[in-house]
This record gives C-alpha cells, sequence and structure tokens, in this order.
C-alpha cells in the first residue's frame, strides 16, 4: 500500500499545479491533494490518509491513489508537463511519439492509405530526431506494406535497408550501452575499474568505436562513447586524459548538436571535474562559472551534479564562504526533494560541516539574505543520514567526524570522551584498508586529541606520527575522496587546533 504512495508522490513532482487545474482532468479533491503532496513533500503515506480519510480508510485512499496514477500516466499530463525541462530536441521527440500514438490509432481503423501517408510523414521527423526505436518500428512497418498490401519492390528495398541499417546500430548501441551502464555503477558504487578483469577489453573497444564517430555518426552512439570513455579515465583517475575527451565531446555535440543542450552541459561539467581533479583549480573554476551560467534546472541529476561540483571546489580552495552561499542556495530550493535520498543526504552532511565552521566563526550563514539553513541538531542530523550511517565502505566516517566536530564546536567535552572506544573500534574495523589510510589517520589524530585532554600543544605532540603519515599520504582527489574529506584533513586539524588552542582550559565533564 505505501509503493502506489511513493509511486504517486514521484509523479506529481513532475507536475505544473496550474496545468493540473487548467486539464480539468482532476476532481477537486484530487487537485487538492496534489497541492498537498506540493507543499507537504515529505509527507508519509499515514500522514497523508490521515489527512484525507481520517486514518481509517486504506482501501478507499489506495484506490483514490490509483486514479490519481491512472489519469497521470493515460492522460498525458506527464508528458506535457516535462517536456520544458530537456529543451527543444526533447520536446521534438515527445511530440513524435504523440503523432505516432495517434496513427496506431489510424492504423487500428484499416484506413490503410491515411495510414501510410502519416507513417512516411513521422518517419522522416524521426530519422530527423534519430529516434532510431521509432525508425526500427515504422519501417519495419513500411516494409510490410509495400511488400504485400501496395506492391512496391523499390520502397520495399528502400524501407528494408533502412530497417537493416537501423538493427545494426542499435546493436551497437546496446553493446556499447553494456559499458557505459557498468563503468556509471563502478563510479556509484565507488570501486575502481583498475579492480575489474574486463578493463582492457572495456578501453579497446571504446577507441576502436571512437575512431569511427563522424557527423553521420547517431547521437545516442556518439554519446555512449564520448560518456562512457569520460568515465572510464574518471574511474582510473587519468584526468588529463579524461579533459581531453570531455573537451572532444563537448566541441562534437556543439557542431554536430546543436540543440542538445544538455549534452552542452555535461561534458562541459566533466572537463571542469577533470580540472578539480588534476588541482588545477583556476581552469576548474573558469568551467565551472560557464556550466552554471548553463543554468540547469533545479530537481534534476545534472543541476545537483554541477553544484555538487562546486561546494567541492570552493571547500578544496578554502573558500567556506561561498560554499556556505551555494550549500544556503541548495538546501533552500524545494526541489532538491525531487532528488533520490541518496544525494539529499550528501547536502545535509556538507551543511554538518558548514554548521561546525559557523559555530567557530570561520562562515556567515546569513550573508545571502531571506535564505536561511534549517537550525541544527545534532540528533536530528544523525536521524537524516541513515543511507549513510548503515554504509560500511567507509563512506559514513564524513558522519562520524561531523558527530565529533560538533561536539568539539559546542565543548561537549563529555561526550566526545563518551563516543572514544567506538570511535576506536570503527576505525580498527573499517578503515584498514589502503584506500582509507587517511582517514584511519585523522581518526587517530582525533583520538590523540582527547588523549591530550584537548591541549593543543600536547595533541600536537601525541598525534605527531599520523600528522606525517597523513602528510606522505596526499589527498588523491576523486569522486570517492571528496565526499569523504568534506574538508581536507590537513585544512581541519589546523582548524580544530586554532579552536582548542582559543580556551586551552578545558571542563572535562
Amino acid at each position: 500500500m505505501y509503493v502506489i504512495y511513493e509511486r504517486v508522490r514521484a509523479l506529481v513532482k513532475f507536475l505544473n499545479v496550474d496545468t493540473v487545474i487548467s486539464q480539468n482532468q482532476f476532481s477537486n479533491k484530487q487537485v487538492e491533494f496534489i497541492k498537498y503532496l506540493n507543499d507537504n513533500t515529505d509527507a508519509s503515506y499515514i500522514e497523508a490518509l490521515h489527512f484525507f480519510y481520517g486514518g481509517n480508510k486504506k482501501e478507499s485512499f489506495n484506490r483514490f491513489l490509483n486514479r490519481i496514477e491512472s489519469i497521470v500516466i493515460n492522460g498525458g499530463l506527464l508528458a506535457n508537463s516535462i517536456v520544458s525541462l530537456k529543451g527543444e530536441a526533447f520536446y521534438k521527440s515527445i511530440s513524435t511519439y504523440k503523432s505516432y500514438a495517434s496513427l496506431q490509432i489510424i492504423r487500428e481503423s484499416g484506413n490503410e492509405k491515411l495510414y501510410v501517408h502519416y507513417a512516411e510523414k513521422i518517419l522522416r521527423r524521426a530519422i530527423t530526431n534519430q529516434m532510431l526505436d521509432l525508425v526500427m518500428i515504422l519501417s519495419s512497418q513500411l516494409e510490410f506494406h509495400y511488400s504485400f498490401i501496395e506492391i512496391d519492390t523499390v520502397k520495399e528495398e528502400k524501407y528494408r535497408l533502412l530497417k537493416n541499417s537501423t538493427t545494426s546500430t542499435l546493436t551497437v548501441i546496446n553493446e556499447l550501452s553494456l559499458i557505459y551502464y557498468k563503468l556509471g555503477q563502478l563510479i556509484v558504487s565507488g570501486k575502481s575499474v583498475r579492480l575489474i578483469d574486463v578493463t582492457e577489453e572495456y578501453i579497446c573497444k571504446l577507441q576502436k568505436a571512437k575512431k569511427l564517430i563522424n557527423y553521420n555518426t547517431p547521437f545516442t552512439v556518439a554519446q555512449r562513447i564520448y560518456a562512457s570513455l569520460s568515465y572510464y579515465f574518471l574511474l582510473t583517475q587519468e584526468y588529463s586524459k579524461m579533459y581531453v575527451v570531455s573537451k572532444e565531446s563537448y566541441e562534437y555535440f556543439k557542431i554536430n548538436f546543436p540543440d542538445r543542450a544538455l549534452q552542452h552541459f555535461l561534458f562541459r561539467l566533466r572537463m571542469a571535474v577533470a580540472k578539480i581533479f588534476m588541482s588545477d583549480y583556476n581552469g576548474a573554476r573558469r568551467l565551472m562559472n560557464e556550466v552554471l551560467e548553463m543554468n540547469p534546472s533545479p530537481g534534476l541529476l545534472h543541476w545537483n551534479s554541477a553544484y555538487s561540483y562546486a561546494f567541492v571546489l570552493e571547500m578544496l580552495t578554502k573558500n567556506y564562504q561561498d560554499a556556505t552561499d551555494i550549500l544556503i542556495d541548495m538546501v533552500t530550493e524545494p526541489k532538491l526533494n525531487n532528488l533520490e535520498d541518496i544525494w539529499i543526504q550528501q547536502w545535509r552532511i556538507r551543511s554538518a560541516y558548514i554548521h561546525f565552521l559557523a559555530k567557530i566563526g570561520l562562515v556567515d550563514l546569513e550573508r545571502i539574505g531571506k535564505k536561511r539553513v534549517p537550525n541544527f541538531r545534532l540528533g536530528r542530523f544523525l536521524n537524516e543520514v541513515p543511507t549513510y550511517s548503515k554504509d560500511k565502505r567507509g563512506l559514513n566516517i564524513s558522519i562520524i567526524i561531523a558527530q565529533f566536530l560538533i561536539l568539539l564546536a559546542d565543548r561537549k567535552f563529555g561526550q566526545i570522551y563518551d563516543r572514544i572506544d567506538a570511535l576506536s573500534k570503527y576505525s580498527y574495523r573499517h578503515l584498514k584498508n589502503d584506500d582509507k589510510l587517511r582517514s584511519n589517520c585523522f581518526i587517530r589524530m582525533l583520538l590523540s586529541l582527547a588523549k591530550a585532554e584537548f591541549n593543543p600543544v600536547r595533541a600536537q605532540r601525541y598525534a605527531e606520527k599520523y600528522v606525517e603519515k597523513l602528510k606522505t599520504t596526499e589527498m588523491n582527489l576523486n569522486e570517492y575522496s571528496t565526499e569523504i574529506e568534506i574538508i581536507p584533513y590537513e585544512d581541519l586539524w589546523e582548524i580544530i587546533l586554532q579552536l582548542v588552542d582559543q580556551k586551552k582550559k578545558v571542563n572535562l565533564t
């Protein structure tokens, strides 16, 4: 019963309330419910049930939800609402699919002559927009028509050749997509492509396919090749190569697909990301400014990616106030809730670090006018990041450190001591691998701080060997490390020592 509610809640995020009302397809109660979900994005199934049905009519409420889902999916409202998100190319595709749906009604009516007339027109649009699925279907149907109904061997051959060439292209896309999806999964999982057996196979296939790209290459084929190559070099941490292929990709799509604004945005963003990980921060900032000037639509994944990397860039360069301004813009944007919880939780974790900096006077949360970050409470924060807190790959170390920092800023030293044993055990169990060495060192530095009773001089002496080991193990800038070290550990240690030095007499109770 909760599943249907979650589906409807996700669908409603795409709807424009004014459009919903003007379409006149919903009842007044259904419109009221859609407005309720827009205004209460975190409302649970039980809360919505109580609000609309008094809490004791689950079957009626579920039928009500099913009717809304049916109207949204079958009534074309979703298509009408979402076309503005992706630009002109996406709009043309949606329009062509709608025409194809109308065409099938004509075909079922038995008016073959009218069907063929419109099928050939829609096929031309599908070819222009590189909608290979429709090209495949329509060319097959027209081949059949000219083979058996209106016999025309020339047109029959024409559509057979088109069908066969489209089949070959789709086969290539399928092979490339397997690589594209696998690399994407590796990025999300945080694993290194060097650990898998098919590395050489991947890069050989991609480089061979890249040599065949020209101005006639179908959009999806070019997109899969270029995106996969940029993913591959991101995973292998060959950032100069990532930058080169992303730049080449950007220029290719600007020339050959000028209306594909999303691809222009994504490859420009990948150029900026490569510059960040190459530690070319000036180059990264120039590119990032260009990316953000493209005004990505709030609530979409590429919008989140752009501002996440912009935040990372400011934190790496110690521009903490600029990072704070980015964070405030993000967490006060209602459409942030359109994203999956894992991305929302990343911003909650970043908020904890910004609140720590605010508590010790390094940033101003009031600088950008009326936008305000919600008041920070440690208990609520720990409850809001369950996906990370259950993680055993080390990602939740950023939460553990944030908790330590907030208690330190609030001078709750007794609560820190209560957590020392758990912190030590966590480090031993989960931070033993080489790729966790920096986090292990930093946890040992925090334990040394507590052992020194928060005396900065003794803390530096106790932590000296861990500090030296941290210095010899430089932060390897990548997707994983920037998610863990919200503030690079060397910078954070300096901030902590300055903080405890402000009041050397510490009350340990």
